[in-house]
């Protein structure tokens, strides 16, 4: 079956919408030069809101009907991800166990929430009918082709095995860059957050599952791209819906403001390239990984904040 333009430009316009997009201007361009509007909750019952219109449209709308299964996903995640996560969070039980006890306990406290929601996530998903090998938690083929990109500058196809190394190791130095100009840390401020680094590690696997779970895998599966006759949207597409995604979801994050979308973006893209050519969730787990250990390191001195705060 061939990608159907008008279920492309509805995928699109889904994302745009409802996804972190309008959050962002919301509170950047609305907000704050308001003298008379208030933050509240008013663009999560727009996104849910606008999901549900989609999800409405799928019943008699012929092009709408194979995204069905994207909107439901995308629903799930801001209910859990964003509803229930901030419930649970901010309750009084859980801010007696994780609240006010520094950092380790902090994101100990915030990394559960997020496993919790990506375990939800793939029940969602198998409610939904996919198994394991359609969202890549499968053995796969660590050294597929790498599919060449011209804008990478890549020459020609190239196996995972070298790719992915590269790329890993050029992403974290970029980082790393990113950080040091960005907040200059002193010496004293680096060997005090050494003893950190092995927590960092732990959380740093942790929350790159859950976000692969999330924010890739459980995208990229109704998307149905690996087969040839379930195409829904093409390769390119699905990646680039799903990146975006992803780096608007980063804007209060590490790094932050829209050169961190900018980042988080390119990352989200090569991440989810490495789940459609191998079919396997490896590749983006470790090099995501490497990134959140750059980023919890200083985070747990307080050299980095999310958000730039």
């Amino acid at each position: 079956m061939t990608e159907n333009k008008t279920t492309t430009a509805l995928a699109w316009i889904f994302m745009l919408l409802t996804g972190f997009l309008p959050m962002i201007i919301w509170r950047e361009y609305i907000l704050r030069t308001s003298q008379t509007l208030q933050p509240g909750t008013g663009i999560f019952w727009f996104q849910v809101g606008g999901c549900l219109v989609f999800l409405a449209a799928t019943f008699f709308w012929k092009a709408a009907q194979p995204l069905r299964k994207f909107f439901l996903l995308w629903l799930g995640i801001l209910v859990v991800d964003g509803w229930l996560h901030s419930l649970v969070s901010n309750s009084h039980l859980w801010q007696s166990w994780f609240g006010g006890k520094g950092w380790s306990m902090g994101m100990f406290g915030e990394q559960l929430l997020r496993l919790a929601v990506s375990l939800v996530m793939i029940a969602l998903l198998t409610i939904l009918g996919f198994k394991r090998p359609d969202y890549f938690l499968v053995k796969g083929q660590l050294d597929a082709p790498a599919e060449r990109v011209r804008w990478l500058g890549m020459k020609a196809d190239e196996p995972w095995t070298k790719f992915g190394r590269t790329f890993a190791i050029l992403i974290s130095i970029g980082l790393i860059v990113f950080l040091v100009l960005g907040t200059r840390p002193t010496a004293q401020q680096l060997l005090t957050g050494l003893p950190f680094l092995p927590i960092a590690v732990i959380f740093a696997a942790m929350n790159a599952f859950s976000e692969e779970m999330t924010y890739r895998s459980a995208l990229l599966a109704p998307l149905d791209v690996g087969t040839v006759k379930n195409t829904v949207v093409s390769k390119q597409n699905a990646l680039w819906i799903t990146a975006l995604l992803f780096g608007f979801g980063h804007f209060y994050g590490v790094p932050y403001g829209w050169i961190g979308v900018a980042m988080a973006s390119f990352l989200g893209y090569i991440l989810g390239k490495s789940m459609l050519e191998t079919r396997r969730f490896a590749w983006a787990w470790f090099i995501h990984i490497l990134q959140d250990i750059i980023i919890f390191t200083p985070m747990a001195i307080g050299v980095v904040a999310a958000g730039g705060g």
